[in-house]
């Protein structure tokens, strides 16, 4: 069963005042050590009474809240606010075909007898939030969730080839047509910068090394997004070392792009662009797997 994993456990006896002032100290960088000191000036009392505000083994009554939240420039609003916006955790919103990054504020545990609109689970380290119906098994209410779509001037492409000569040539041509691009040479690296910050598109090379076809990190990252574009390319269909039906397959059950390397960036910049409208556009996204 999926744990709500947005605080740990040492502060789950701790009141929201006491959660809600250690927020405000995080975002100041106040150090810790400093926190019951800073209380005791602002507040007027002893360090022991300070220091057990702080560590939420005593209570604050909003005045208390009111005046440090002032020394940092906050309202009582702003506080609570800061609060809850930590409580949030980074998910996937899936509904039918449609896919966003989201961030959900978990409830408790989901009863099937009466089943909340929307649910979330986890998969490693990846949340998933969806309507009941779609629940792969036990999970959690989703109380609340903040859709975030991606939204760009410039479009933010991702592209992966062993051969980092052809990144930078592919990446200058791209970046001079006026989109954002990351190059990488490593499969690991491109996943975990997809991620933090998910791109809008992916070119990728269909074999990553002597004997290693990308179906994997292509599989990942269509788990992780399923509105993105992904490209993938190949130049060596007509030799030995590439499976063409293997590739096909995959590229079909992914939604990919299959298309034969060297291919122009001015082609795929187009492809990027029409998508990319379409997405702002509300149109059809492409199939979850």
């Amino acid at each position: 069963m999926p744990q709500n994993t947005n605080n740990a456990s040492s502060e789950a006896s701790k009141s929201l005042a006491a959660q809600a002032v250690e927020v405000l100290f995080d975002q100041q960088d106040v150090p810790e050590r400093r926190r019951s000191k800073i209380v005791q000036e602002l507040l007027g009392l002893s360090y022991h009474a300070s220091h057990r505000r702080v560590t939420g083994d005593a209570p604050w009554t909003l005045e208390e809240l009111e005046r440090v939240a002032g020394h940092f420039g906050r309202t009582l609003a702003d506080l609570f606010q800061a609060l809850h916006d930590t409580q949030a955790v980074a998910a996937t919103f899936v509904a039918g075909n449609f896919r966003s990054p989201c961030r959900v504020w978990l409830g408790g545990e989901a009863d099937p007898a009466r089943p909340a609109p929307l649910v979330a689970w986890r998969e490693g380290d990846v949340w998933t939030v969806a309507p009941s119906r779609e629940t792969p098994g036990p999970s959690l209410v989703a109380s609340e969730v903040l859709l975030q779509p991606r939204v760009s001037d410039e479009p933010r492409v991702a592209v992966l080839d062993d051969d980092a000569g052809y990144t930078r040539v592919f990446k200058g041509a791209l970046t001079g047509l006026g989109y954002a691009v990351d190059a990488f040479t490593q499969a690991d690296a491109l996943l975990e910068a997809a991620r933090t910050r998910p791109y809008d598109a992916y070119v990728i090379d269909w074999l990553l090394g002597q004997n290693t076809t990308a179906e994997g990190l292509c599989r990942a990252l269509r788990a992780l997004d399923g509105s993105a574009l992904l490209v993938l390319q190949s130049g060596q269909l007509t030799s030995d070392d590439v499976d063409e039906d293997e590739l096909l397959r995959t590229a079909m059950s992914l939604g990919m792009e299959p298309v034969v390397k060297p291919v122009r960036p001015s082609f795929l910049a187009a492809k990027i662009k029409h998508h990319v409208a379409q997405l702002q556009g509300h149109d059809a996204v492409r199939p979850v797997p």
